[in-house]
């Protein structure tokens, strides 16, 4: 809906978008949701290639990989008094998602330059988030809803490169190899507040405010 679900939000998925309109939810119910979509195809420019490693030249490389995003689960649960129209007055929701998940190959043929030069090149990215978060929607007026969320960020990330050469002269063979390996990971915790107004039945207006993030935990190893 190009962002205009921010003014709806009245499902499990309203603890990200909006959880404000876990106010308009009528019943408990529980959702389950992946997309699998975009697949992307890339090269490397042998000429910025070779500079970026030196020794290495002539590289012809080129990838593909399918994208996953994003995948979810969530639960929300309306609870407690009513509004005198019988609806619920207000409701809770959990909901763990992938927002993000990022992976990539990328890998060389055999180099070669006669029998002199013998050479490879490999490298694996893969770039991960884990949302998990609740939240809490209230109906202040008839029209007036307003919310609250919480949630635990969890990012990883690695990258492996491998370079492996091989030189043959008329006496001997020398073979060198390289290898870069870089693991990250980072938790933090973000709040976000929403409001939602219901202009008429067939209007509503939306607000979401995602907070600046705090750091709780991080590591990183190369």
């Amino acid at each position: 809906l190009g962002g205009a679900y921010v003014s709806l939000s009245d499902d499990p998925s309203g603890v990200y978008f909006n959880p404000a309109g876990l106010a308009d939810v009528r019943q408990s119910s529980l959702q389950v949701s992946t997309s699998l979509y975009g697949f992307e195809r890339g090269e490397i420019n042998p000429d910025s290639f070779s500079t970026a490693v030196p020794g290495i030249a002539n590289l012809d490389l080129d990838f593909s990989q399918l994208i996953v995003i994003p995948a979810s689960a969530g639960f929300v649960k309306t609870f407690g008094e009513k509004m005198p129209n019988g609806l619920p007055k207000q409701a809770f929701g959990l909901v763990a998602m992938i927002p993000s998940f990022r992976k990539m190959a990328i890998s060389s043929p055999a180099l070669s330059s006669g029998e002199s030069l013998n050479g490879h090149y490999s490298r694996r990215i893969e770039d991960n988030s884990l949302w998990t978060g609740i939240a809490y929607g209230r109906k202040l007026t008839n029209k007036l809803r307003l919310g609250i969320s919480a949630f635990y960020v969890f990012r990883t990330l690695t990258n492996y490169e491998l370079v492996v050469q091989s030189f043959a002269t008329d006496n001997a063979q020398t073979s060198g190899m390289a290898v870069r390996e870089i693991s990250l990971y980072s938790g933090n915790v973000t709040l976000g507040l929403g409001l939602k107004y219901h202009v008429s039945p067939e209007l509503k207006l939306g607000l979401a405010l995602q907070l600046p993030s705090l750091a709780m935990n991080s590591s990183g190893k190369l």
